[in-house]
């Protein structure tokens, strides 16, 4: 049985002490097998609760230390080690913001299923519509074909306007041509009108049923920005900012209007990256300065006289590397010494 020393009179306590203390009370994940009399306790999220990662302010039984949270399932097991490690109050913190994140996410979804829904039934109908205008027009006889109100033929059967001899109705009834023509006339207005109608309606169907399937690709996107950026999706500010950043580099505003989450994020870093290069230029911070090749020292002139003696000029070169420690000097110190 080991034996466990006392702590000293002044109240410290040894560096031995200390290891077991923290092998009781700490996280024990770097000795799996030390303290196997004793169980750590841990709170796993309520298994019928459909929010990811459980309920932060669900303790349980905790036991002597708190136990700690389990982390959200959807999690990548090294994910999992790092939040494993963390004290319980930072779980339960992140575990809130991660249940907010969700709800905000479901919340997206749900708005963009119901706007998705809209666009679908907006372009039926421009489609019915559409198809009742193009079937009226197509059964609809020729202006030509139809009867003349009050005008029949030698039988007694309607005239259409086709059948009318103009010429002949001029030289023997002017008043009668000119009161057929203003009729004509009037018909062709109206069934113009009628034909525009149709057509405008058809127009504006189909003007609703790209603006309902636009809100619902906006929708979707905005959905996938709070999956992919929960924080970029919370701040309108930036996302203008960054819309202008676009418009600056010549980015069509009809596509500016639609970007998506993933071009959003890059556009995201695009700015950022540009500004960060922007601050260090005028700051002139050494990360934007060119880099200087050192000086080399001058090389001596060759010309001088020459020493008296060999031991003479080893003496002086050798003063001299010591004094400039150049690589010069110390070629010309070799080259005497050999």
């Amino acid at each position: 049985m080991a034996v466990q020393k006392a702590a000293p009179a002044s109240g410290a306590i040894t560096t031995q002490q200390a290891v077991g203390l923290l092998g009781k009370n700490g996280a024990r994940a770097s000795d799996p097998a030390a303290d196997t009399d004793e169980t750590d306790i841990v709170v796993e999220g309520d298994p019928d609760d459909d929010d990811a990662g459980g309920d932060p302010d669900d303790t349980g039984d905790a036991g002597a230390d708190g136990g700690s949270l389990a982390a959200p399932p959807f999690w990548t097991a090294e994910h999992k080690a790092v939040f494993d490690a963390l004290p319980r109050e930072a779980q339960a913190i992140i575990l809130g913001h991660e249940r907010s994140r969700v709800a905000a996410v479901g919340q997206a979804l749900q708005q963009a299923a119901r706007v998705r829904d809209e666009a679908n039934a907006a372009t039926q109908r421009a489609a019915q519509i559409s198809a009742h205008a193009h079937a009226a027009a197509a059964s609809a006889p020729g202006l030509d074909q139809e009867a003349v109100p009050g005008v029949v033929d030698a039988h007694g059967r309607p005239m259409s306007w086709s059948q009318i001899d103009w010429d002949r109705t001029e030289r023997t009834d002017p008043r009668l041509a000119g009161a057929l023509r203003a009729t004509y006339y009037d018909r062709a207005h109206k069934r113009g009108l009628q034909m525009n109608a149709a057509a405008q309606a058809a127009h504006a169907a189909q003007a609703r049923a790209h603006t309902h399937a636009f809100n619902a690709y906006v929708q979707s996107e905005s959905g996938k920005l709070q999956q992919l950026h929960p924080r970029l999706a919370a701040d309108p500010a930036k996302r203008q900012a960054i819309g202008q950043y676009l418009l600056s580099h010549g980015i069509d505003p009809a596509a500016v209007r639609g970007v998506g989450a993933q071009e959003m994020i890059l556009a995201e870093k695009a700015m950022n990256w540009d500004r960060l290069n922007a601050g260090r230029a005028q700051t002139g911070s050494p990360a934007s300065a060119p880099v200087r090749a050192a000086a080399r020292p001058g090389v001596r002139p060759t010309a001088a006289a020459a020493p008296a003696s060999p031991k003479a000029a080893a003496n002086e070169a050798g003063n001299r590397f010591a004094q400039s420690r150049s690589r010069d000097d110390a070629v010309a110190l070799l080259n005497v010494r050999n």
